[in-house]
């Protein structure tokens, strides 16, 4: 840090560096309209990129039918509009996350979600689910929720991000789960996360990418 005179106020060490990464610190400017990599090391800028960016949570109980179904339907409906690759968003600056108020930690997304997202064009078969975090809820730039009831636990559970946290629908309504019911209702379940996420995704004001 001594090489930096005064310009950095504290270093945190974080261990050892491991091995076959690049060695040193990585040196980030941060200014109003952006930020820069003086310095590359340890830390990738695509890893930066992503920290840096917006974070979208969507939250339904067990994260295996409504919530990842909604943040695929997010990732695809922004590529579309930024005109890239969904593997591309993280370093456009977009990460898009689902969890669940009840959830366990790595079941996979039920049959039938698959199975309507498969329709879709969307493999939905890598995905594992996770229980929502305080971590999460802090770290997300917006939440959406399938229900008026999930909103109310997360603002009861972190209040700091009440402002944050809103029910998906437009109209406010819930977008009931189809867990446990049939592939009708599954596709009805997936026609309004489908409409309402649309909307969302068209709604977002995209500033340019800053340069870097």
């Amino acid at each position: 840090a001594e090489q930096f005179g005064n310009a950095i106020r504290f270093v945190v060490d974080d261990g050892p560096i491991p091995q076959g990464a690049e060695s040193g610190a990585t040196v980030v400017s941060v200014a109003r309209d952006g930020w820069s990599v003086q310095r590359r090391g340890i830390v990738p800028e695509s890893r930066i990129a992503e920290l840096a960016g917006q974070w979208f949570l969507f939250v339904c109980t067990g994260n295996t039918c409504r919530s990842p179904m909604a943040a695929a339907l997010f990732r695809r409906f922004l590529a579309e509009r930024l005109g890239c690759r969904e593997a591309d968003l993280p370093q456009r600056g977009f990460v898009a996350l689902s969890a669940g108020i009840s959830a366990a930690m790595g079941a996979p997304a039920s049959r039938e979600a698959i199975a309507v997202m498969r329709q879709k064009g969307i493999d939905l078969s890598p995905h594992r689910s996770q229980p929502v975090t305080l971590r999460l809820s802090q770290q997300a730039d917006q939440i959406f929720t399938m229900t008026r009831t999930h909103r109310d636990i997360l603002v009861a559970t972190c209040p700091e991000a009440a402002d944050r946290i809103q029910v998906l629908a437009r109209d406010g309504r819930d977008v009931s789960d189809p867990f446990g019911w049939g592939t009708e209702q599954y596709e009805r379940c997936e026609e309004e996360i489908e409409r309402n996420v649309r909307a969302l995704v068209d709604q977002l004001p995209l500033a340019e990418s800053p340069e870097r």
